[in-house]
């Protein structure tokens, strides 16, 4: 006979074990106390003071077919998930900000980028001076080191092209919120830098990811049109 005393340790403590990674792997850390088996298991812990070694082993085979179910319940969330483009570590992969380059100050940039966008049949809403707007909080929300690299211009020029708009409506109205889409000008040292956050990998997974992988390719098109522009390495 084994003491209930010392079974509620050793089954904690191996809980414990057990569990501390796994619950690592999804978005909540309390979610163990909610699984229908612990209260199934706690009804049968409670249930007799002491319990013999046959039904020992029942409860270890009980523990260990829950913990299987659990891991697989987990895995299955994780992919749901990123396939939603939800709060997943490396969801879209590495490189997909696509850079270009261009030798002149962003004052002549922007009219050349507005012409390139309109021939590729996008529509801009409106222009937000990031640097300039993030500046006049400085003092307020005592930002340090503001502006390090020494950008003299950081504007984001938000656009959308309704063609693409309604295509991804259709075919995955959740894929729709990647737009409306964005670049951000950058300008230094007189030469301007354009960074574009591909659409493609954020809908990866989704009915709508071969349009993402369109509207990239066109806002790609309309970025080297621009005279001078380079695709960064």
């Amino acid at each position: 006979m084994i003491p209930m005393g010392a079974l509620r340790i050793v089954s904690r403590d191996r809980d414990a074990a057990r569990f501390r990674d796994r619950s690592r792997c999804a978005p909540w850390k309390n979610s163990l106390s909610r699984m229908r088996w612990l209260p199934h298991l706690s009804w049968t812990l409670a249930s007799s003071r002491s319990i013999n070694e046959g039904e020992s082993r029942m409860i270890k085979f009980t523990m260990k077919r829950s913990i299987a179910r659990l891991s697989a319940g987990c895995a299955a969330t994780s992919i749901a998930l990123a396939g939603l483009g939800v709060g997943i570590a490396h969801a879209a992969p590495a490189g997909s900000i696509y850079e270009v380059t261009i030798p002149t100050p962003a004052g002549k940039v922007m009219p050349e980028l507005k012409k390139a966008l309109g021939r590729n049949h996008f529509k801009i809403f409106t222009n937000v001076d990031i640097l300039k707007r993030v500046k006049a909080k400085v003092g307020v929300l005592h930002i340090k080191d503001f502006n390090t690299p020494g950008f003299t211009n950081v504007t984001a020029v938000i656009f959308c092209s309704p063609v693409y708009f309604n295509k991804l409506l259709d075919a995955d109205s959740k894929a729709a919120s990647v737009c409306p889409l964005s670049v951000t000008v950058y300008s230094l040292k007189g030469g301007t830098m354009i960074a574009y956050p591909e659409r493609g990998p954020m809908i990866d997974g989704t009915p709508a990811h071969d349009i993402g992988l369109q509207i990239d390719k066109s806002v790609m098109a309309a970025l080297v049109g621009i005279p001078g522009a380079k695709v960064a390495d």
